[in-house]
């Protein structure tokens, strides 16, 4: 039966709170310690410029205070102003949210001087990002290398120059290049040893293009550093944003905390025996080779972090126009999910929830059943789409977020996004379109699975926003994608599992 629902908001927990917004939540402190937690303080390492290394220390120890959240425009309606302070709190410091210190040690500050960068060519951009890793590679290795430990993170600071030069290289959308007359020659290889050797070397397989956020998550992946970074922009250090002071330090000592081994909150109610996965893909184009379907997964459960699982090649769907998994790599990949919760847990989960970003076929669904019936545990597999249908309410803001049309037992289209009672406003800049949320198979009812999905919004530990418009489980699908571009046949070591590299 069609219906329109509004679903409650979901709560998050902290040490002794609940409450829908985290930073209610964490005036209480943080949800509790995480396996790598080892001190009340947060051993941070940081490299940038002098001047820009000394104004993120100065906002770093600002971080240890109360700091009273100002609208960077003076408001003078009082609803305005209300609906500022619900948006918007006050940071009551980082000794009282997560009840930690957060400190830049002097041993693990590198400074880059000018004169350093001023040797990068920006008319190559291609040759400035090489350089520029190389720089920071540098750095980073003198920090992991200072001791006999290791900070928990280490800061990335990126001037303006940085970032306008580099922090996209090249074109994705360009055309292939032909195969040269090297490639044409190969199978000549034993016919004319003379002609071949006067070739020119074949020039490798290069990336169309560059994403530099990415290939300095990868450089803190490799195990000779293995250190979460957090990337911090100049505007972003100097406060030359949209946010004022306070949300600024809500949201970089939130990530830091997270990236430091710790879980700032949980989701309240959120079953502990239920894993996610969540199944997405992205593309990966060289100067000669066609669109590579590769396949990832993020393995969620409520209290223990985050787990990326790197996926295989995976062909085309003409039908469903996407990506996806065949029978055998469908069930591969679910083994391996339930392999790595095995090993947190020593328990396979009683039920298992996977999320994909395109419909399922006939293939995928086979496989994922193949192996969760075997283990006699209750699943649903669910594809999150955007369609076209909209919810109209009359007033001046959208549809509260959790508002839900139910067109069938197996369909549903769920607003994560809408106008928030709890703060009276609606926290958007564009008019919110729902998820259309289908059930290929599975055990719940589409009402239970979209109210989880509700809840995976408030997961993102990135940010003390309110919530996000996608679930955890596919929210940073995306970024993840972008980070395993970077990996290739020449690459000697493998993306890590954690999630925190790659936020």
């Amino acid at each position: 039966m069609k219906r329109v629902d509004l679903l409650l908001e979901p709560k998050v927990r902290t040490k002794e709170e609940e409450s829908s917004y985290c930073k209610t939540a964490l005036l209480s402190g943080p949800y509790g310690a995480g396996a790598e937690a080892h001190s009340n303080r947060v051993s941070l390492g940081i490299v940038g410029t002098y001047d820009l290394i000394e104004k993120a220390k100065e906002w770093i120890n600002r971080c240890h205070e109360h700091i009273e959240s100002r609208p960077l425009k003076s408001i003078e309606d009082p609803r305005h102003d209300r609906v500022h302070r619900l948006l918007f709190p006050d940071f009551p410091g980082c000794t009282v949210a997560f009840e930690k210190k957060f400190v830049v040690e002097p041993q693990f500050e590198q400074k880059i001087p000018l004169s350093e960068l001023g040797g990068l060519d920006k008319s190559n951009k291609f040759a400035y990002i090489e350089k520029l890793l190389q720089i920071l590679e540098a750095k980073i290795a003198s920090i992991v290398g200072v001791g006999d430990r290791k900070p928990d993170v280490i800061l990335v600071l990126l001037t303006n120059e940085m970032y306008e030069t580099c922090h996209i290289v090249g074109d994705y959308h360009r055309r292939l290049r032909k195969k040269s007359l090297m490639d044409e020659l190969q199978l000549d290889l034993f016919q004319d040893f003379d002609k071949f050797s006067h070739l020119p070397p074949k020039e490798p397989e290069k990336p169309l293009y560059r994403v530099l956020r990415s290939a300095i998550k990868k450089l803190a992946m490799n195990p000779k550093y293995e250190v979460p970074v957090q990337i911090i922009l100049e505007n972003t250090v100097r406060g030359q944003e949209s946010q004022n002071l306070a949300t600024r330090s809500w949201n970089l000592c939130t990530g830091l905390y997270y990236k430091s081994g710790d879980l700032p909150w949980i989701v309240s109610g959120l079953d502990n025996k239920t894993c996610f996965l969540g199944i997405s893909f992205f593309h990966k184009k060289t100067y000669y080779s066609d669109l590579v379907y590769t396949s990832m997964a993020h393995l969620f459960s409520n209290d223990f972090s985050s787990i990326v699982l790197r996926g295989e090649k995976v062909p085309f769907d003409e039908s469903l126009q996407a990506p996806a998994l065949d029978r055998s790599k469908a069930r591969s990949l679910v083994e391996r999910g339930l392999a790595e919760y095995h090993s947190k847990r020593h328990v396979y989960p009683e039920r298992l929830v996977i999320h994909k970003t395109s419909r399922y076929n006939e293939q995928e669904v086979r496989g994922f059943r193949d192996v969760l019936d075997e283990h006699k545990i209750a699943y649903d597999l669910v594809s999150l789409t955007k369609g076209s249908l909209r919810v109209i309410r009359w007033g001046n803001y959208p549809v509260p977020r959790g508002t839900l049309y139910v067109a069938s037992d197996n369909q549903a289209h769920l607003y994560t996004k809408g106008f928030v009672p709890d703060l009276q406003t609606y926290p958007g800049t564009h008019i919110p379109s729902p998820f259309v949320v289908e059930k290929a198979w599975g055990d719940s009812s589409i009402g239970a699975i979209c109210s989880e999905i509700l809840a995976l919004t408030k997961l993102n530990w990135n940010t003390a926003d309110y919530c996000c418009g996608v679930p955890i489980t596919i929210g940073f699908a995306r970024s993840v994608g972008e980070v395993m571009k970077e990996f290739d046949e020449e690459v000697d070591f493998d993306p890590n599992r954690l999630f925190k590299f790659y936020m």
